[in-house]
Parts: structure tokens; sequence; C-alpha cells
């Protein structure tokens, strides 16, 4: 990835669409790299997903990803039908949840209500 922090630097500094794409691909390759090896498994039957958090945008971008028809950097159609997030997935990590629409989510606190109150590795 092409982000670093610089001595002194507070934060990492990263560059643009190279920094968003690199993180999507490593990501969604991670999770299709899980379902290769166990294929019982699909978002849906998680209640909470939990991503490395670099900026609050790039797991916002990545879950976008993960709602699209065709789910980018995923050849296999078994294994994008299984990662594949609906509207009632996130609706439903919503109300278990108790989370508050995206829209009234504070933008300083990074990515969506939904995401955040997501822990890892909790099947429904």
């Amino acid at each position: 990835m092409d982000f670093w922090r610089r001595e002194g630097a507070p934060v990492p500094k990263h560059f643009g669409r190279t920094t968003v794409e690199a993180y999507k691909s490593h990501i969604i390759g991670a999770i299709a790299n899980l379902f290769r090896k166990h294929p019982d498994l699909s978002l849906s039957e998680f209640d909470a997903i939990t991503f490395h958090q670099p900026s609050g945008y790039l797991p916002m971008k990545t879950v976008t990803a993960l709602t699209e028809e065709k789910i980018p950097y995923v050849e296999d159609n078994s294994i994008a039908r299984r990662m594949h997030l609906t509207n009632a997935d996130l609706a439903h990590t919503q109300t278990r949840h108790g989370s508050k629409s995206k829209t009234e989510s504070s933008r300083s606190e990074g990515a969506s209500q939904p995401f955040r109150n997501m822990l890892t590795g909790r099947r429904r």
C-alpha cells in the first residue's frame, strides 16, 4: 500500500485511488481466500465484521464494494455470491445492534454506525 508516517508526523499520509484499490483488493481477497477454504461460509451468516481501519472511509468503500452485483477482484461466482451483502443484511446489523441510520452517524467517528458496531466472528 502507499501510505506511510513520516518521522514526527501524528498520522500517516496516503495517496488517493491507489490506496483505496490496494486496500479493497487486499480485504476482499482475504475474504475470498477464507471462503475458498470454508465453502459453508457466507458473509450474511455473520452478525458483525471488523476491518483494519487505517482511515474511516476505506472500510466503507470496501463494504460498498461488497454490496455491488459484481464484487471486484473476485472471479469465482460461487464465492462472490457468498460475499455479497444485501440491504437486508445491513438492516439486520442495524436492528441487532441498535444502530442509527448512516445519515445520523457522525462523520468524525469514521465508519458509519452499522459498521462501527460490528464485532468480529459472530455468526448468526
